[in-house]
């Protein structure tokens, strides 16, 4: 699985919102390959993707998708200065999927530790009925057909597994951290376990620094 990134994301590289419907779409694919943002194939599969419901799911939980756009933009704003400060403060009041995706984007873009908490703390607070109601409900908005449950826990899955993975990047990237936090745990909730992490019935994902 490739690292976590909003950069990436299908809706950052069409510049459109969850709850754009199809021809809004349309137009902003047409209006890339104008301007010339990515490779017309790139985008074109880009556009795909973000056509074809089951496809789009992981693009729409590994968004900002709980929060309206202008906040969206603010907060990628934060990220492309490095605001670590105004981030930090911001992720207690985001909804906690989009705080999550904020904290593992902090982890892999800033490789900041101090996002390691934050991110713990919102998916601790992630609720999968809570978010497959609003998945739907954006989808109703847009168009798009509905989900179902078994796709939010699958998908769900695959964004920890993600996140697990910036956090690993953070921590290999910061000796010091390595150092002061050695021998402490860093329990990532219900997080899918992945190669070189422990895992257990009552311990379901373990970071040992």
């Amino acid at each position: 699985m490739d690292g976590f990134s909003l950069k990436t994301n299908p809706f950052a590289l069409l510049g459109v919102s969850p709850r754009a419907k199809v021809a809004e779409i349309e137009e902003a694919f047409e209006d890339a390959v104008i301007d010339r943002l990515e490779d017309e194939q790139s985008l074109l599969k880009t556009k795909q993707l973000l056509l074809t419901p089951n496809a789009r799911l992981f693009a729409e939980l590994s968004w900002l998708s709980e929060v309206a756009p202008r906040r969206a933009d603010q907060l990628l704003a934060m990220l492309d200065r490095a605001d670590t400060g105004a981030l930090l403060k911001a992720l207690p009041d985001l909804p906690p999927l989009s705080s999550a995706n904020i904290a593992a984007e902090g982890c892999v873009r800033l490789g900041e530790v101090r996002f390691i908490t934050p991110l713990l703390e919102a998916h601790n607070q992630l609720k999968q009925e809570a978010t497959f109601d609003w998945v739907n409900s954006t989808r109703a908005t847009a168009g798009f057909a509905r989900v179902e449950a078994s796709q939010i826990q699958d998908a769900l899955r695959a964004l920890r597994s993600s996140h697990a993975r910036s956090v690993i990047a953070a921590i290999a990237g910061s000796p010091k951290s390595r150092s002061r936090a050695d021998g402490s745990v860093f329990r990532l909730a219900k997080m899918t376990p992945i190669s070189g992490i422990s895992a257990s019935k009552n311990d379901p994902l373990s970071l040992r620094l």
